[in-house]
């Protein structure tokens, strides 16, 4: 009998457990600079451009696929190989963009521009967002991993 590798999973910092806190409720947060009008993901410990302070502000979480890969070889073994990793930029934080696994389409099938909806679904107790496409019809489930520190590929 094959023992099942658990997947990493993001471990919560100081910076960034506001976002996951948001993620436990089912809320999509991102940074805010109220003095610029800039958003900013991956959680940091002030906003890059400007160092003024921030605010958590909830988006919608609509978005599109900027960018996607598709992994052969697995970069964890916990991850079943052809899979893809995306770039979804979110349409109502202008800059942000989010690294996600896609699951419930075939990596053959990813197209740039796809229309995607961030949620929220629990791995192992800790929430993962999922999105799935805005179109009805076929549903696409992405798990977000943000990048930064103290988090999976920080």
């Amino acid at each position: 009998m094959q023992e099942q590798i658990p997947r990493p999973l993001p471990q919560p910092n100081l910076d960034t457990q506001p976002y996951w806190d948001a993620a436990k409720q089912g809320k999509l947060v991102v940074q805010y600079c109220p003095q610029t009008g800039q958003y900013q993901h991956p959680p940091k410990p002030s906003m890059v451009g400007c160092r003024f302070d921030f605010e958590w502000q909830e988006v919608k979480g609509t978005g599109k696929i900027y960018s996607f890969t598709i992994v052969g070889p697995p970069a964890h073994p916990a991850f079943e190989p052809p899979y893809a990793v995306i770039l979804v930029e979110i349409d109502d934080a202008p800059g942000v963009r989010i690294v996600a696994n896609i699951k419930g389409v075939e990596p053959e099938k990813l197209e740039i521009g796809m229309p995607v909806k961030v949620q929220f679904e629990t791995v192992e107790d800790v929430p993962c967002p999922i999105s799935s496409r805005r179109r009805e019809a076929s549903p696409i489930q992405v798990r977000s991993v943000p990048l930064g520190r103290g988090s999976v590929g920080g």
